[in-house]
């Protein structure tokens, strides 16, 4: 792996970013769910997984980075977005995201997973990565009373 560039990274994501309050967005978020209901996910999947299709990009044509690195600058620029603290598992196909302090399930109630537009990001940014195609999906959530949220790639 090649030197990455932590500061470079944090100055590009700003530069590419709308700075929103986290309570506003949580809210956001909250009252979204409470009007449109659960079948909402999908699409929120998809744009999730644009967004992180489009913001690995910018890692990868700004800063010349691919593969183990490029993954790494993701997960960079996840943490520094405010999106949550990520922390990446990755052993042969299986990768495990762990989620602490998730900006869109810290306030919500839930039985299942809720983070759709954080699975979907994840989805996008490993599948440039890594060079193929990844499913993510949430198999532990906050807002369903896990101590993390948990997202798993396959």
């Amino acid at each position: 792996m090649t030197q990455v560039n932590e500061q470079q990274i944090r100055d590009l994501i700003q530069a590419h970013s709308v700075l929103l309050a986290r309570d506003g967005l949580a809210t956001l978020y909250e009252n979204i769910f409470k009007m449109a209901g659960f079948g909402l996910g999908g699409i929120l999947y998809n744009a999730g997984k644009k967004a992180g299709e489009q913001g690995v990009a910018i890692l990868q044509n700004e800063l010349g980075l691919s593969g183990d690195d490029l993954l790494y600058a993701a997960l960079i620029a996840f943490n520094h977005s405010g999106w949550g603290r990520a922390e990446l598992e990755h052993n042969g196909d299986t990768i495990r995201v762990h989620v602490h302090d998730s900006a869109l399930a810290g306030t919500m109630q839930s039985r299942k997973p809720v983070c759709h537009p954080i699975a979907g990001y994840m989805a996008g940014f490993l599948e440039v990565a890594l060079g193929r195609k990844v499913k993510v999906r949430e198999t532990a959530c906050v807002a369903a009373g896990a101590d993390h949220c948990i997202f798993e790639g396959e």
